[in-house]
């Protein structure tokens, strides 16, 4: 049995103590919640004594390891970590598809006492976390909100059973200890400097491995051989003691042993001086007296926060911008703007999680779409144009050479007539902007036939007329071109003559590409984008800040004039719908509650918008059964009410009150929060739910969660509602 504590919100500081089985906490972290928002009752692992309140100095022992992701990291990344070890993996409330966030927890074998866990904590969260958890878990007392997610949301759930997580599998924090010999008059020796002073880039860099990402002060870092995007390797890691040293996960990082602590004198004796301490040590002491030079060159390390690659940037984005602007002629200052950030992502890709689409479109021919294409051709890191390509040419060759997609002709492609034969197309492009994104196909070798994933990320640059698909359109910068005006002038591109043009160019962003670090989070982004133009601008935003100058103002400035206002007419027909109910309802009503109306009213009014599609939509316009599909996902059904002395279908307003909060943004009236309504009818796209995959099913009634408490105490239920029954 485990000792667990409750709370009734986040500022309880009474702790309830619960007596719960392996089996019982599994079971409860299975199932999620339904509620508007994330308040709700909470859970801790640790437990108190008597009257005691919640606070670290109180805890008396904890029975769960517990570990948050919130950097995007996706649960199949740890299963070699993980393997054999009984856990449950949740979503937590802000997880979406796109950002993955997430909570694992690993019950123990036997509870650690609470006076014992600053030591144990971090034994166990390095090699199981990989450097990618909230440090805040490290706290003894920290609760954690029982599994919930918003109304409708996607979300998911794993067990695996495995034997119970004991702390002394996992060796000690210990560093190596300094040779005696160094230790100098004043008692400071040459390897504290050392240790105080290098950093891991000076002793990692010359050795091959690659800077992947720094979170929370700590730095993370992939072994040579592997790609960034193929995940860690080590860590940084600060001892209890304040000792700054390097933490190695990978059993491929020769001559590092694998799980293994090094002080950064260590890492440099393990790496420069096989393992001898004595041989490092003095060659440190050596350097010291000025009486030894290095024993290789040190170059200068160029990063977005120094001299060198920093100062070349601007002027490189510069050059792109006044290339581009030169051939194109762009409708407002913004557009080329972005195309010339985006131009130098496909440089930079390896420090992109997410990578936008240049969605270059107009309503005529003749405006300039292929155009830019042929000028993006010759600036862009290993272009490939191509014209309505076969799903499968994509992914092998996004696979096979990792290019920058430029698609001509969309509009053939995704055209009324056309777009149902090119499905598994734009399946891939719904997700071909994360990293890490694949296709599974099933590829014949000899007589038999073997399951291989396709990588789909990749830059991607789609033209055409008129609009893209919602999904596609969802995750991309819209370019939108149009006719110059008789009084615009722009120079003719040759190809020949605009590759020479552009080679320097090329050659200067080659070189920053083998030159700049650069973070792999952007600070400040404009809160008025949505979370996916969030994740689409971040990478161009993180490249602005690294040029400095006016590059940072002009790329938000950019952000919000492309990407934050989206018209109603280019929304989803259901976030249409809701936008014209609503303002039906506030024209109506004026300052009085709604009242109920007819289905039969609601359809007549609502086709006397002249501008929405409701009377020409398929043939019948706008039918009873046409508008209860569109409104099923977004929870809103229409009743039999007795209206004007019959009985009638109708729909009340306050049914939409939750919709209209959710989907529309209140402060422009049109618009919508969220691109991806709940889905109708998932039970028959997938009967099965996800339990092919081991996932909890996110569809139906959510039930509430028991702990059903093993020592007499009342069972205890936290309702799908959010409302608190067992405190």
């Amino acid at each position: 049995m485990f000792a667990i504590s409750t709370f009734s919100g986040e500022t309880d500081t009474v702790p309830k103590p619960r007596e719960v089985s392996t089996n019982q906490l599994a079971n409860a972290l299975m199932k999620h919640s339904e509620r508007p928002g994330k308040d709700g009752p909470l859970w801790s692992p640790a437990s108190y004594g008597l009257e005691a309140a919640r606070a670290n100095d109180q805890v008396q022992a904890i029975c769960c390891l517990v570990l948050d992701f919130d950097g995007g990291e996706r649960p199949e990344d740890f299963e070699q970590a993980w393997k054999g070890l009984e856990c449950v993996l949740h979503s937590t409330f802000s997880h979406t598809p796109e950002h993955p966030k997430w909570r694992a927890v690993f019950p123990f074998a036997a509870p650690i006492p609470g006076g014992e866990w600053e030591q144990v904590y971090p034994r166990l969260a390095l090699p199981l976390g990989r450097g990618c958890t909230d440090a805040s878990c490290g706290d003894a007392s920290r609760m954690y909100y029982l599994p919930s997610c918003p109304v409708g949301a996607e979300h998911f759930a794993i067990h695996h059973e495995g034997k119970l997580l004991r702390h002394d599998d996992f060796p000690e924090l210990e560093f190596d200890e300094e040779p005696r010999s160094t230790r100098s008059n004043q008692g400071k020796s040459v390897v504290d400097r050392y240790n105080a002073e290098v950093s891991l880039a000076e002793i990692l860099e010359p050795q091959g491995w690659i800077f992947h990402s720094k979170r929370g002060g700590q730095e993370r870092w992939t072994r040579p051989g592997k790609e960034r995007r193929d995940g860690l390797s080590g860590c940084s890691v600060t001892s209890l003691g304040g000792t700054r040293g390097f933490y190695n996960f990978s059993a491929n990082a020769d001559p590092l042993l694998a799980n293994t602590y090094y002080t950064l004198f260590g890492l440099d004796a393990a790496l420069n001086h096989h393992g001898d301490h004595k041989a490092a040590a003095k060659a440190l002491a050596g350097r010291a007296r000025g009486k030894e030079e290095p024993t290789r060159s040190q170059p200068p390390l160029r990063s977005v926060n120094g001299e060198g690659a920093t100062a070349e940037l601007g002027p490189a984005l510069d050059l792109v911008l006044n290339f581009l602007k030169t051939y194109v002629g762009f409708p407002t200052q913004y557009e080329p703007i972005a195309c010339a950030l985006w131009v130098a992502h496909t440089y930079f890709m390896e420090w992109a999680e997410c990578s936008p689409y240049l969605a270059i479109l107009s309503a005529e021919k003749q405006s300039g779409k292929t155009k830019l294409l042929d000028v993006l051709a010759v600036l862009v890191h290993r272009p490939w144009r191509q014209i309505a390509p076969t799903e499968a040419v994509l992914f092998r060759t996004i696979e096979r050479d990792s290019p920058t997609l430029l698609l001509d002709e969309l509009d053939a492609v995704f055209g009324p007539n056309t777009a149902k034969n090119h499905e598994g197309l734009r399946a891939l492009l719904n997700t071909g902007n994360r990293r890490g994104a694949k296709v599974s196909r099933c590829v014949q070798k000899a007589k038999s036939f073997d399951l291989v994933d396709f990588e789909v990320f990749c830059p991607k640059a789609l033209a055409g007329i008129g609009r893209l698909p919602d999904t596609v359109a969802d995750r991309s910068i819209p370019i939108r071109l149009c006719r110059l005006k008789g009084t615009e002038r722009v120079e003719k591109f040759r190809q020949v003559r605009g590759e020479t043009a552009a080679r320097p160019i090329r050659e200067a962003l080659e070189e920053l590409r083998d030159a700049l670090i650069l973070p792999v989070e952007a600070d400040n982004l404009p809160d008025a984008l949505d979370g996916r133009s969030q994740d689409g601008w971040e990478p161009l935003v993180v490249l602005a800040d690294a040029a400095g100058g006016g590059w940072a103002a002009v790329a938000r400035a950019a952000a919000l004039a492309l990407s934050a206002r989206k018209d109603a007419e280019e929304e989803s027909l259901g976030i249409r719908l809701l936008f014209d109910c609503r303002r039906l309802f506030s024209t109506s009503a004026g300052d009085a509650p709604a009242q109920p109306i007819a289905t039969a009213m609601l359809l007549e009014k609502l086709k006397e918008f002249e501008e929405a599609p409701w009377s020409g939509l398929d043939q019948k316009g706008l039918t009873p059964y046409r508008l209860s599909k569109l409104l099923k996902p977004y929870g809103i059904k229409p009743k039999d009410r007795r209206l004007s002395g019959s009985t009638v279908k109708s729909y009340d307003p306050a049914d939409f009150a939750d919709a209209f909060e959710r989907y529309l943004d209140s402060d422009r009236g049109e618009g919508c929060k969220s691109a991806t309504p709940q889905q109708a009818d998932v039970s028959e796209a997938n009967p099965k739910g996800n339990e092919c995959c081991g996932v909890a099913d996110s569809g139906g009634e959510t039930e509430g969660i028991r702990l059903d408490d093993a020592v007499g105490a009342p069972a205890s239920t936290i309702a799908a509602n959010g409302e608190e029954e067992i405190f």
